[in-house]
Formats: structure tokens, sequence, C-alpha cells
């Protein structure tokens, strides 16, 4: 691996090898849009031009389309899927990444999906006390940064670099709340270059704290790592160093994010991906995280033909997230029973218990009491993928429109998109097409599922 010797931060034949990205003259123009996008998502709900017919806006959109049989569709549900799992059970010790497309006009997509739609769906569903308003707005400002720097070329020989920390302005019933995970205060570093598709997202989960539960170091680490790439991170709050991303130069991350895990370390006092244990060949561990990756394909299958067999009884946007979050949850905690080194912590202490005694009852060939310790484990589970700003009670009171106390839902069947009812019920009833749910199942598709 090769080493960022700290005099070549700054100039390399007249080339700057670090640059913090919000002094640069004309990041002040991409705040000021990135502003006025932020405001319109509080206003109105913000309108995209849609490219073709079947494009999908939404989790829920994709699931219909994939029923089907839109490949496309399925596609986008398989890496929200991927994303979610790897999310839900790993929150140290890993890295990922995700490849992006990139429109005619430069906009960052996956599968017909602009990331400003996923921006836009984080800020709206967040209450505007939420204390993790500032990360998504933070977040959002970077998606139209790395927009930009690509437009002008820059991500061919720089890395954009993100430093993701658990938040510090919370207690730690609110982070848990908010989706953290409190034993590892994991930090996620962030790089996006280019690549053969367009753009790549590398993500290494790094541990905030050397033990579980233990003292947390990572503002300090980042702060260290921070004054050897030349960026003062020392007063800036986790919200705040996410607003401050920087491009590193490719010269001094050959390897990509790994290298900088390397360098997270190393300001750590020697651990390892954060943690107090025995350091491993880092490419050689990259190499691991990948294979890792791979075990989870078939749950990655599995959990995607379920949700496309529930098409019929998702009407709402929050209840597609939920559906998917209950579903990956389900499925990961199968797999942590039969795979040790996922840390059963994840799924909250409850489960936690079970799985551990679970797994013993399977060594013990006590089949029959591991088949009802695995589903105790499932109706207890509490886990959670990426952070967000609101609880599930939140997320059914921020609903966009309202009507009668009832929330404003989408027919699955005939696409009417003015039904009212509970997203979370499973009884459901289109006024349009008469199409009926009850318990769950699909009673009637309607006249044909045909609009009026």
């Amino acid at each position: 691996m090769v080493e960022a010797a700290p005099q070549l931060i700054y100039e390399e034949l007249l080339q700057p090898m670090v640059v913090e990205v919000p002094k640069m003259h004309e990041d002040l123009m991409v705040r000021y849009r990135a502003e006025a996008f932020i405001r319109s998502v509080g206003s109105v709900a913000l309108q995209e031009k849609l490219p073709e017919d079947n494009y999908s806006s939404s989790l829920m959109e994709s699931i219909s389309l994939a029923h089907e049989g839109d490949l496309i569709a399925r596609q986008m549900i398989e890496t929200n899927v991927r994303t979610d799992v790897v999310e839900r059970t790993i929150k140290t010790g890993h890295i990922t990444s995700v490849d992006l497309e990139l429109s005619d006009q430069g906009k960052i997509m996956q599968f017909g999906q602009t990331m400003e739609s996923v921006y836009a769906n984080s800020l709206r569903f967040t209450p505007e006390t939420s204390k993790m308003t500032k990360r998504f707005e933070a977040e959002a400002r970077n998606g139209m940064r790395i927009e930009n720097l690509n437009r002008q070329g820059l991500l061919e020989d720089y890395n954009f670099v993100v430093f993701s920390m658990a938040a510090d302005d919370m207690s730690h019933q609110e982070m848990q709340e908010a989706g953290f995970f409190t034993d590892t205060m994991s930090c996620s570093i962030q790089v996006t270059s280019t690549s053969s598709e367009g753009l790549k997202t590398e993500s290494a989960f790094v541990s905030g704290v050397d033990r579980a539960n233990g003292e947390r170091h990572d503002k300090q680490t980042i702060a260290s790592l921070g004054e050897a790439l030349g960026v003062d991170y020392d007063q800036k709050s986790s919200a705040e160093i996410i607003d401050t991303p920087i491009l590193i130069h490719k010269s001094l991350m050959p390897n990509g994010v790994v290298d900088l895990v390397k360098h997270y370390d190393d300001a750590s006092g020697g651990k390892f991906f954060g943690e107090t244990r025995a350091r491993e060949d880092y490419l050689a561990y990259s190499d691991k995280c990948a294979a890792r990756e791979l075990d989870f394909a078939d749950k990655v299958q599995l959990i995607t033909n379920e949700l496309i067999s529930q098409a019929g009884t998702i009407w709402s946007p929050v209840e597609a997230t939920k559906r998917l979050h209950k579903t990956s949850e389900k499925h990961m905690v199968t797999l942590a029973i039969a795979d040790k080194s996922i840390d059963a912590r994840v799924f909250g202490t409850v489960a936690a218990d079970h799985i551990v005694q679970a797994r013993r009852a399977i060594l013990e060939g006590n089949y029959d009491a591991a088949i009802g310790l695995e589903k105790k484990a499932q109706s207890t589970a509490r886990s959670s993928s990426c952070p967000s700003g609101s609880s599930q009670a939140e997320e059914k009171t921020s609903y966009i429109e309202k009507k009668g106390g009832k929330q404003k839902m989408k027919c699955p069947f005939c696409k009417d998109p003015n039904q009212y009812g509970d997203p979370c019920s499973d009884d459901k009833y289109c006024k349009n097409c008469k199409a009926t749910v009850k318990g769950g199942k699909v009673v009637s598709t309607g006249n044909g599922g045909k609009k009026k």
C-alpha cells in the first residue's frame, strides 16, 4: 500500500493533492442551487420529468412494475435489498460499493431513479425539528457537488471523499430510534469517483469505538486524519463534517477507500477498522468483503421475490419501505443463525439472545428447538439499515397528504393515486376499480385493474 507522505498533500507538479470542496469558488453556486432544491421539497411535492412510461420513482412503483415483468424495476429492487441487508447486518469492518449511472444531463441515477428523488424523499419524510435534517441537507448538497465536479472532469483525477460519523448531538436513545447502531458508533468513509459505468461510490464502515459500548474515538481520529490532509475538522460537528467533503488525488489512494481505512486506523493508534483487534492485510480483507456480499446473494433474491409477490398489497411508498425492512430483517435473522460471523447484537438484545440459543441448539442437533427460537428471534428483532430521520410513528403522520384522518394512497391495480385509507392495514379497498384486499390477501383486482 502506498503511504501518503504529508508533504504530498499540498502540491505535486503544481497540482493540489487535497482540496476542501466548500472552499472552491464554484461551490458557492452549488450551495445556492442545493438550498433552492431543499426549500422546494419542503413546499410543493417535487415534480420530475419522467424519461419513459415505466420510470419508477419509488420502491413501491418498482415493486408494481417488477410484478408486471419489468426487469429494470427488478434490478432497482435488488439494489435496494442488497444495500439494506449489508447495512442491516454489518455495522463495521466492511467495504461495499455501488455503481451509479449518469443521465444525458449529467444527473446521477440508479435504474432510472435520480438521486435527487432519493434526497427529496429523505427530506420530505423527516420532520423539520429532527436532528437528522442537517445531515440529510448536507447529503443533498454533496450529491449536487458530485454532479458539478464530474461535469468539470475533476473526478477523473480525484476521489470525492466524505466522512460520515454517527450523530454527536443525540442521546443514545435518540440515536437508536434514528437507526444508529450505538454498540459500534459506526462511521462510513465514502469515496466517489469515475468508473467504466459512470460513477462508483465505495463505502467503508469503520467503528467509532474500540470495543462495544466503549469511549468514542471517531471524532478525534477524523480530526487527526483531517490534519494530516490539511483539512480542519477539529471543531466541526458530525453533520458539518459530512458537509465538508474533500477531493483527494487518486495517486494518494491507488487502492481506493481501503487506503483511507488504513490511514483512519493509523490515526486512531493502530486499530483495525476502528476496533482494537489484530490487523490484517487491507487488500486481502477488501477481497473478503466482496466474497461476504456474494454469500448474501441468495437472500437478496429471496427477499426481492417476496416483495414482488406482495405488489397487490402495497399501497404507499412508506408501506413499501417498511415491508422491505421487515422482510429483510426476517431473512437476515435466519442467516445470522447459520452464519456466526454476523454479530447477533445488530438485531437487538432480546433477538440476539434467541439467535445465540438457536445456534447452540443446532450444534446440539435440536432442530425443532432451533426453529422455535428462530421464530422468536424474528418476532423480537429490532434492527435498522441506514440511519433515518423519522420513527415509524412519525412516518405515518408525515406522509404528504391526508383526508379525514386517512392517508393518501395509490391503488396498485388501476394506478389511481387518489385513494385514501390506512396503508398499514391488511384490509384495503379501491373506490375507483373496486380492488379489494382482505387480511393482506388480494380478494379481487377489481375491474381488471383498469382505471375508469
